[in-house]
């Protein structure tokens, strides 16, 4: 399988390739070998398609239909599961909103630890060549995304709250569901009292004997969080539909075979991606210029949309009373539209996928509640096709 991570110009078309690619070579091994990091550059027993789907250009449910259309679900259980992990993680932040919110304003100290982390200069070879694969190719296979949290929080004895925004700053395909509430589980806050402790013996066996004895603390008791956090009223509407001819999409919606724009009869599509002067959580120019190639590769499929600065959108939109909007899930894209309507006194019609908002109704509890929901989930995503 080649390495999608360096496209060109179309890539939504390369996105496309890199689907079939991992269908015809990879994933039929996928729930054997899914574990087994190789290396950096050799991540072939995974899909690699995570940077598609954060931004939506790869969007989960017809990714799982794909699969479905070709292959039994006996046989590809573990990667659906995996797939519908992501849905299940923005569901639950969409009815646990604070969550992102508290994570972007924490302000945490760093010190001379954190310092030494982040430069990969720990003394501990498998978290310190994660770091400059991380900071270099702007990706880390999910296994070592897990030890590298677990070695960050438990044996560095560092806050969890640096490290998810250290991710999120450098990784191509930073979610902020999946990579806040991956750090929560692995610190014991998500699944409360559940911690995930990394182990030198697991690393030495999935790296394939790269990473010998490894003095890890193996033992640590789970973070404990204060308060909690109680179900909150999602910030999008319970019914929406088109209505203006005006539509903003976000860097994480940019599917082009969206329900919404092929329906819709829209005179102008305006795309924005976030500078990192309107976002809250400060991002790595490679992965804002990547967003940006990911927008114009849109920009070049959809007919009268365009790219526009965001400096310059409270002024396009002033004197509009609404717009729609592809509804871009809770996180920085979120937050900055609610805050230029406000200010610009327009109001936004948020665009809510039936799918999401069907799935979205079973992730107020734990991952197991929603997988049993999986069967019926399925179900309807065939009525809709």
């Amino acid at each position: 399988m080649g390495n999608f991570r360096n496209p060109e110009t179309d890539l939504h078309q390369t996105a496309d390739l890199a689907v079939e690619s991992f269908l015809e070579n990879g994933i039929a091994n996928y729930t054997k070998m899914r574990n087994f990091d190789f290396g950096r550059g050799k991540h072939r027993a995974v899909s690699q398609l995570s940077l598609y789907i954060s931004h939506g250009v790869i969007n989960e449910f017809d990714l799982v239909k794909r699969v479905l259309d070709r292959y039994s679900i006996e046989l590809v259980e573990k990667y659906i599961q995996e797939l519908f992990w992501r849905v299940y993680w923005k569901g639950w932040l969409e009815h646990r909103h604070s969550v992102y919110r508290d994570l972007a304003h924490d302000q945490t100290a760093s010190n001379i630890g954190y310092a030494r982390a982040i430069t990969g200069q720990t003394g501990i070879e498998c978290f310190d060549d994660w770091v400059d694969e991380l900071k270099s190719d702007n990706y880390l296979h999910n296994h070592s995304r897990m030890w590298f949290a677990s070695i960050w929080i438990f044996t560095l004895k560092l806050p969890w709250q640096l490290g998810a925004k250290f991710f999120q700053e450098h990784l191509y395909d930073g979610d902020p569901a999946s990579n806040t509430l991956s750090w929560r589980w692995v610190a014991g806050l998500q699944t409360q009292g559940k911690n995930y402790l990394a182990r030198s013996t697991n690393i030495q066996k999935f790296t394939q004997g790269r990473y010998g004895d490894t003095s890890l603390n193996e033992s640590a008791a789970s973070l404990v969080e204060r308060g909690g956090y109680e179900i909150e009223t999602p910030l999008f509407p319970e019914k929406n539909n088109p209505n203006n001819k005006k539509l903003l999409v976000f860097d994480n919606q940019l599917s082009i075979n969206s329900e919404f724009i092929i329906k819709g009869d829209y005179e102008e599509i305006l795309v924005l991606v976030l500078d990192n002067n309107n976002r809250l959580i400060q991002v790595d120019d490679k992965v804002i210029n990547f967003k940006r190639k990911l927008a114009e590769s849109f920009c070049n499929h959809v007919k009268s949309s365009i790219l526009i600065d965001p400096k310059l959108l409270g002024a396009y939109l002033s004197g509009s009373e609404e717009i729609d909007v592809l509804y871009p899930t809770v996180g920085d894209n979120l937050y900055f539209i609610n805050n230029l309507a406000q200010g610009e006194g327009f109001t936004t019609n948020f665009l809510v996928r039936k799918l999401d908002r069907f799935c979205w109704n079973f992730a107020k509890k734990g991952f197991f509640s929603f997988k049993k929901n999986i069967p019926s989930i399925i179900d309807k995503l065939y009525l809709a096709n």
